[in-house]
């Protein structure tokens, strides 16, 4: 199946799901059950925003403008104990980078603080970036990196077109692909120290991208993992990684990819194995706005324009037309 048509395929599945809410919610409100299809309206916001979500991700391989992560320097599972809401965030670790100056760095620590500096060096191309293009491009936290031979991604633009007859395919190469990402924001302390905070409490399961080398059964098997973990809420944080929920994740990816004639490191999966990237933020404000709404109560989210999912209130009302006027845009 062609990238455009998994898009289309996946797409045509959440629209369903959008179908069998809106059945579901009519019928309560026959049925005199307005409390609880005020409930079923906040999921289906939720619906919406991981529609959004998964729209906007893929799998990308890792790159040379990617940031490497290290345990020595990054606590991985510090964070993924954190949530959206604490406002600390983990520091990156790099005391020996801020404890000399270059003239005064001792020889036996001379390599070690080489590294951190380059780090930091890094770290602040990724933080101006951040706050330079905040509405067109967001952080992930690539983690659970693993080996396998993909076709080369192509561009958003490119994807949309069917390669014209005779364009030889460009050939598989092996990478590193993360399997999990979370989406988070670089800030500074003091002016020098850079601090790492989830931006969002789920994790994403990078799946997607695998329906170049599996078939429809194998993606479906995979997507069925990853929505028993989203029914157990095993995807938002806080997420205890020794608890083995996003391993079992790998496993099953590890016995569809074995089914196959493609090259993958079989031992290659490290779930501490991260790296910092740019991608590309789509539909930022509608983003925003749908993830406002599904922190609401129910009981708020009646009196947004979404309301007359559950109430028929002044949905009858017939004015005089309005006056005709012409409209502009910004």
């Amino acid at each position: 199946m062609s990238g455009r048509g998994q898009r289309l395929h996946v797409r045509a599945a959440w629209i369903d799901a959008f179908l069998l809410c809106s059945i579901i919610i009519n019928g309560m409100l026959r049925g005199g059950q307005q409390q609880n299809a005020r409930d079923l309206l906040g999921r289906y916001i939720r619906y919406c925003l991981d529609y959004v979500k998964l729209t906007r991700s893929a799998i990308v391989r890792q790159r040379e403008t990617d940031v490497p992560l290290t345990s020595d320097f990054f606590d991985l599972d510090s964070l993924l104990g954190n949530t959206p809401d604490d406002p600390e965030g983990v520091e990156v670790t790099l005391q020996d980078y801020y404890s000399f100056l270059p003239e005064d760095v001792p020889a036996e620590t001379r390599n070690i603080w080489e590294r951190q500096k380059g780090l930091a060096r890094k770290l602040e191309v990724l933080y101006n970036d951040q706050r330079n293009y905040e509405f067109t491009r967001q952080l992930l936290l690539n983690f659970g990196g693993f080996e396998v031979e993909l076709p080369p991604e192509r561009e958003d633009a490119e994807a949309e077109r069917e390669p014209l007859e005779g364009t030889p395919a460009a050939p598989p190469a092996i990478a590193r692909y993360p399997l999990f990402s979370i989406p988070v924001s670089l800030e500074k302390a003091l002016g020098r120290e850079y601090i790492i905070k989830p931006a969002d409490d789920r994790v994403v399961v990078n799946v997607a991208g695998l329906h170049q080398v599996l078939d429809e059964d194998g993606m479906s098997q995979l997507y069925d993992v990853v929505a028993r973990l989203e029914a157990q809420e095993l995807l938002y944080l806080p997420i205890e990684l020794g608890a083995g929920d996003l391993s079992r994740v790998w496993d099953e990816v590890n016995a569809r990819l074995a089914l196959t004639d493609v090259k993958f490191g079989r031992d290659s999966f490290d779930l501490r194995d991260m790296w910092l990237a740019v991608a590309p933020r789509a539909n930022y404000f509608l983003a925003e706005d749908l993830k406002a709404l599904s922190s609401l109560p129910s009981d708020e989210v009646t009196g947004t324009s979404l309301s007359a999912w559950t109430d028929d209130a002044e949905m009858d009302i017939e004015d005089e037309p309005p006056e005709e006027g012409e409209l502009f845009f910004p």
